[in-house]
Parts: structure tokens; sequence; C-alpha cells
């Protein structure tokens, strides 16, 4: 009987085989359909939600109150990692422990990239605080998708080498069924990861038992916490995991729930270019296709429909056809629904970079030539942009566990904390590959995320990309009810020999956004109304950096008391720089501009008043010798007229009139000027367009101090300070060329030798820089890093002493 079972099973298995054999083609057109949906439906959504990832490169990671950080904006396309042109602002800063922002910046972006820097105030206090950096448009995705650095502060006047009282260690224990779900009887691989309170990886092992204590499983970590084991699993049990942690504590943990019915798949990667996929089911329906689409960054990379049979499917997938980085693997029903997801990582392709100095060992005050050479042939020198910075290791500074690689092809695309990401590039080997495994299988676990691209939503986004430079946000609404005020007309002027102006009409919301591209350093920025506009309105400035905020942790600052002489070491040298250094330290580029001119260009007519004969009204000046601009008046109150030359006739409507780069709205307050404090009148006499502004000529007026000639605005315009854009600061780096210099009497406890934010390349993909030791002894490294026009981001390190 038994005999016959088997024989009967084994033609009815052949049976479902043939049959399955002579749908594929009946089956294969609604297939095919069903894939393309997927894949339109995701190419569309990705279109739609087109994202950014910026990478900051500083000079170093740990920092005495005093001293400047430098930095360097890497922004990029966040599916090609190739230079974002989307964005040309990004902003800077640097984060406390309580969320507050300490100090912050925003830098202008070229062609992707873009540079900075901060003094750190001898008012902040000892602490780990978080470097932030990202763009307008990146706010729309929230602030775990921000770049976040460890930046180690300490104000050396405080007692900053005292250390924390230590606390009981708090553990998170999480397991993560490979693919999503553990299900009745089908085998799974299982990931676990163990962390403490900072969410470094703690090692740990332990055991899974079921309901009547038995062990079904054993489990032990590998590296940073993490692992992994292999259990079938019964949806009439319950797990528990015992953890032990060191050798006294040990936690009980509940293991995820077991599904009565569902789908487990399966990814293993041979020593070879091949990676098997398997997947399995206990639903009793035969024959029903499922679809395995796999992207990188949003990136599909490959498509397959696959018949279950006898529940189970496999294929083999050759690991050069995914793409770099985080591959996803998700497996959908023929509904379109999300099954199971899985992500597996590629290691990337890498810049090739080589630095290295002529020697190994230098003197204090000695000249460093620095060889940096790329060793692609085929990358075009013009369009690689790299960093470099030259700084001492020592028991305070470390040389840095993220460089660009990691963070563009693992950190940006994980949510959370990745304990040492460099780890996972920098070695090779069966146990590197397993641990970056076990990270995919338990970091980068998540639920599917599918909903809004297979119903091809179209998202709406709050916050718009600063595509021609720095936007500014206001907004408008009535001061007695609170309520948005709408299409109200509002100027913001930014006063100066180079005046900014901006007009907008507010939405609905009250929203209030003025396009001001050239706005850099300190500036006194003036928004009103127009004079027609109730007094109701109350106007406000929207703060354009982002108010949230990541649950990434705080690693605390511990610094043992041995500590307290080289901390000490390193407060007197930042003090003494900035006590006889200062001018070097403070010196900044203004930024040149192919166009100088005030926001409308060249005007048609200037009229210097220094070459007329000086009246005492501006009637009398205007009359007299402004030409093409005519005074009237009307129940009282003066108004002007611009000619229009292109048509000779003169406008029938109000021109714009400004004072130093403010409108003025009231023609009567320009006859009340005192025209002795009159530098220049200049005339457009056409019509005039920018944004929602349509102006009949421009009548625009300079004071000789930029002060509005003495008037007076109304106390309905609102005047605050603002910094605009980041001015460039000169790195300082003194020059010992002979000996006389060398040997001045003038201390030099440099800690960070060389910044330089744009290496140039020649041609022969070679550069040289020099710079000059100080006189701290000690191991320095170099790191370079960067990125080229393909989104190849690589780095290198080079060492050398000074005795």
């Amino acid at each position: 009987m038994k005999q016959f079972l088997r024989i009967f099973l084994s033609y009815l298995s052949k049976f479902f085989t043939l049959t399955a054999c002579l749908l594929i083609p009946f089956l294969s057109k609604s297939q095919d359909e069903t894939l393309n949906s997927i894949h339109n439906s995701l190419h569309t959504y990705l279109s739609n939600t087109l994202c950014e990832k910026i990478y900051l490169q500083t000079d170093k990671s740990f920092y005495l109150a005093g001293e400047i950080l430098w930095f360097k904006a890497y922004n990029v396309d966040a599916a090609w990692h190739t230079p974002s042109l989307l964005s040309k602002v990004a902003y800077i800063e640097l984060i406390s422990q309580e969320s507050k922002a300490v100090l912050q910046g925003k830098i202008s972006l070229l062609n992707g990239t873009g540079s900075g820097s901060f003094f750190i105030p001898l008012s902040l206090p000892s602490g780990v605080y978080k470097l932030r950096a990202y763009s307008n448009w990146m706010k729309n995705v929230g602030p775990d998708y921000f770049f976040e650095k460890n930046i180690t502060l300490v104000n050396g006047v405080k007692k900053a080498w005292d250390s924390i009282p230590s606390k009981p260690s708090v553990y998170d224990i999480q397991f993560f069924p490979e693919g999503g779900n553990l299900v009745d009887g089908i085998s799974s691989v299982i990931g676990f990861k163990v962390v403490d309170e900072k969410g470094k990886g703690v090692q740990a092992e332990g055991d899974i038992v079921d309901q009547d204590k038995k062990t079904v499983a054993h489990f032990q970590s590998l590296v940073y916490g993490m692992g992994r084991f292999t259990l079938t699993p019964s949806a009439t049990s319950q797990y528990k995991a015992y953890v032990r942690i060191g050798t006294s504590q040990l936690s009980l943990v509940d293991l995820p729930g077991v599904l009565r019915k569902g789908y487990v798949l399966k990814i293993e990667s041979d020593t070879g270019n091949q990676i098997n996929f398997n997947v399995e089911t206990n639903y009793e329906s035969e024959n029903q296709p499922v679809y395995l689409l796999i992207h990188t960054r949003g990136i599909v990379k490959y498509e397959q429909s696959l018949i279950l049979l006898n529940g189970k499917s496999s294929l083999n997938i050759k690991k050069n056809s995914l793409g770099e980085g985080i591959n996803t693997f998700t497996l959908f029903n023929g509904s379109k629904k999300p099954l199971c997801e899985r992500l597996y990582f590629r290691i990337p392709a890498n810049l090739d970079i080589t630095a290295l100095t002529e020697m190994d060992e230098y003197t204090t005050r000695k000249k460093v030539t620095v060889n940096i050479h790329l060793n692609d042939n085929l990358t075009d020198t013009n369009l690689t942009n790299l960093g470099i910075s030259v700084f001492r290791v020592d028991s305070l500074q470390s040389p840095g566990e993220t460089d660009i690689r990691s963070y563009l092809y693992l950190n940006s695309d994980i949510k959370g904390y990745i304990e040492s990401p460099k780890f996972y590039f920098s070695q090779k080997g069966d146990r590197v590959e397993t641990a970056m495994d076990n990270l995919m299988l338990t970091q980068g676990w998540r639920r599917f995320l599918w909903d809004d691209v297979i119903q091809n939503k179209v998202p709406d986004f709050e916050y718009i990309p600063e595509y021609a430079g720095h936007i500014f946000q206001g907004r408008i609404t009535n001061q007695i009810s609170g309520v948005p005020a709408d299409n109200v007309s509002t100027y913001l002027a930014g006063p100066g020999i180079r005046s900014h102006l901006a007009n907008s009409i507010s939405n609905k919301k009250g929203l209030l956004i003025f396009d001001l591209p050239r706005l850099h350093g300190s500036n006194v920025l003036v928004m009103q109304m127009e004079e027609k506009s109730d007094s109701i309105y109350r106007m406000d400035i929207s703060n354009p950096f982002s108010e949230k905020f990541s649950t990434h942790p705080y690693p605390p600052l511990k610094l043992s008391p041995v500590l307290k002489k080289e901390i000490q070491y390193y407060s007197v040298g930042a003090q003494v720089q900035n006590a006889y250094l200062l001018e070097n330290l403070i010196k900044f580029n203004i930024p040149l501009f192919k166009d100088s001119t005030s926001f409308y260009g060249e005007p048609d007519k200037k009229f210097y008043l220094d070459d007329y004969t000086r009246f005492n009204s501006m009637e009398e000046v205007i009359r007299e010798y402004i030409t093409g601009l005519a005074v009237r008046k009307r129940q009282g109150k003066f108004y002007f007229r611009v000619l229009n030359d292109p048509l000779r006739l003169y406008f029938d409507q109000d021109p714009l009139i400004v004072l130093d780069g403010v409108p003025i709205f009231d023609a009567d307050e320009v006859m009340n000027i005192n025209p002795l404090r009159i530098k220049k009148i200049e005339i457009v006499n056409k019509k005039f367009l920018m944004g929602s502004l349509v102006a009949s000529g421009i009548i625009a007026i300079y004071s000789y101090n930029n002060d509005l000639a003495g008037i007076q605005l109304n106390n309905r315009a609102l005047i605050v300070d603002y910094e605009g854009l980041q001015l460039q600061r000169e790195f300082y780096s003194p020059k010992y060329e002979t000996e006389n210099t060398a040997i001045k009497r003038m201390p030099d406890f440099r800690n960070v030798l060389l910044w330089e934010p744009n290496i140039q390349i020649g041609k022969n993909h070679e550069a040289q820089l020099h710079f000059y030791t100080s006189d701290r002894k000690g191991k320095y490294i170099g790191v370079v890093e960067g990125i080229n026009q393909n989104g190849l981001a690589g780095s290198t390190r080079f060492y050398f002493d000074v005795q």
C-alpha cells in the first residue's frame, strides 16, 4: 500500500508539473502585465519623488571650544549618486543632546558641492553633538534621512575630564524573520540584534524554547551584537528566547508570532557569482504565480514571475546583475500585494585614489608635499570632486568610522545608527560578508512600504526645492483672528549698494515665498505690504531650518582624568591661535557674480546728483534734470509717471519706487527727502516683470550712506536681521619658506595642518599639495575623499610622523 502511494504521488507530481508547463504560455501574458504594472508604478512614483542625499566631509571629529569646524557638502541624486543639480542650498546645523541647534548655517551649492565653517564659541559646554545637513527639498522625507555625524566637543575651561557616573546597562533585543514573517511548518532564517542604550552592539548568545521548555534552537552573535539562526516554527507553539549577555545578565524575550498561512523567502549567496533565491508557502492552492522584483534605490534590476510547484520555487540570480549597494527583493502576488521583502548588499566599486607624502617623518615647521593620483584613467578629472584634511591623531582624535562611500551606499539607505560602517568596506572574507548580511536581516528589515507606490499616489510636498538659490519664506495672517490672509501682495527688500528685492502674493495658507538667490552674509531685511493692504494683517518670518529631529542616540562623553593634560594642551593651542592669529582666522571671500547690479539689472538712465546744480527740494531735482520722469499732482498728492521709451508714451500706472532697495509706496515721502542726502537716481523706462510683480518702470533712489536718507518706515514694516548664505572663510596655514620665518618665536600649535575642500586634479590625473608642519609633534593622518561625475565615490588615507 505504501509503495502504491509513493508511485501515485510520483505520477501526481509529474502530472502537475506537465500541467504547469502547459499553462505557462497562457499565464505569461497576464504575468508580464502584472510585473510591468508594478515596474511602471515604481518608476512613476520615484519620478514624482526625486530624492537627494547629502554627505558632509569634515576636517576632523573632535574639537575644542574656540576652534573652527570645517566642512564640505556633497549633494547627490539619491538613486544614482551623481551630483544633484536640484538644490542650490544646504543647511548645516550642530545639534545638542537637548535637540537644540547651537550653530546654524546655509551654504551655496554649485554642481552639487559647497563648503563652509563654524567657529565653535567658548560658551558651548562639553558633550557629544550631532552635525547634520540637508536641503530644503529633503525636509519632505524627514530628519531620519538627513546626514548626521557625531561631533565631540570639549570646553577646556570647564572640568571636561570628569567622567560620567556609570549607570546599569539597558539592552534592546530584537528578532527579525527573513522576508517578514514566521510561517507554520516552513523553515525560516531569523536574524537578531542586541544593542545597549547607546546603540552599540554587545556580544550575546542564547536558546529558543517552546511552551514546553524544550530547546529548539541555539544562537550566538557574530559581530556588533548581530547574528542568525534557523527555526521551523509551529503555529500551535509559543517561542521565547533566553538571551545571555556577558557572564551574568539573562533576558527573556518573546519571538514574533507564527502565521498559520503565508510565504517565506530565503536568499543564500554562494562563493561565486550566484545568489540562490527560494520561496515557499503552505497555501494549498497550486500553480499560483508570484512575482519577484529587485530594485536598487528604486532602479529596477531584475524581475521574474514564478510558478510554485508543491508550494516551492527557486531560481539563481547573478550577483553582477544587481545594483551596487542595497538591493530590495520584494515578492508580490497576482493582486500586486507584497508578500515578503528582504535586503541584500552588493559591495560597490571604489573611486581609486592614491595619496602619499614624500617622507614618513618630518620635523616641526617643515614643508610637506602630498601627491594625489586618480588611478581610473576613464574618470574625467574636470568632473571629479575631492577634498582633503590633514590632522593629528591621538587618544582624543580618531580617524573616524564613516567615509563618503560607506555613507552613500549604506548609512543613507538604512534607518538608525550603524556601528563601524567602514568595517564592511575595508575588509574582505566570509566573516565580513556574513556580518553584512546580518545587518541587512536586522537593521535593514522592514515591513512593506508599497501601498503608495502600487496605488500611484501623487505625493503632496510641503517644501519646494531651492533650484536657483535661497528661498525666503514668510506668512501673513489676520492679527485678530489668526486666519491666514490670501492674495496679499508683499515685498521683501535687502537694502544696500547691490540691493535685493522680491515680491510675493500670499496663497490660501497665507504663505509667502521670496526668491533671494544671491543673499550672502549678515543682512537687514525689510518686509512690507503695499499701502492699499489692510493694516490688520500680521507678517511673520518662517524658520528655514528644520524643527524636527531624529531619534538617533547620542553616545555619552566619557573622558578619563588621564586625558586632562592632553585636553589642556589642545585648549592652550586654540587660545594661542585666537589671540595671535585672529586676523588670519576671520578672512572671508565675497562671492563673485557675473551680474553685480541691483535686482533690476542695468538701468536705462543714471543721474549722479553731484554732476548737477544742487536744489533744495526733490521736486526741483526731478523736474529740472531727471528726464523721462513726469511729476504730477492729484488731490494734493504727488505721483510719478515714467516715459515708456519704446513707445515714447508715458505709462498710465504708477512705477515701482525703491529707496536704497526698499519699496516706497507714497510719492509724497520721496518729495520730503533732503536731496543733499541723495547720491544718484536710476530709471528703468520699460515694463519690469519679477515673479508676480508687474511694474510700469522703476525709479531707484540711492542715498550716500544707504540709510534710507532718514526716512522712517511705517510701523507695519517688519525689519529683521537675517543670515544669508555663508561667506567663504579662508583656511589659514603659515608658510615657513625661509630660515627667518621658521625660527620666529610666534607659537604654532595647529593640530589641523591642511583643509582643502576643492582639490584641482590635472590632466595627468594627479595633484600636488603643500603645507607646513606645526610645533605639535605626533602622528598625523591625511584623509582624501570625493566623488566623480558618474557617482563613483571613494576615499584614501595616509600617515606621517612629526618628530
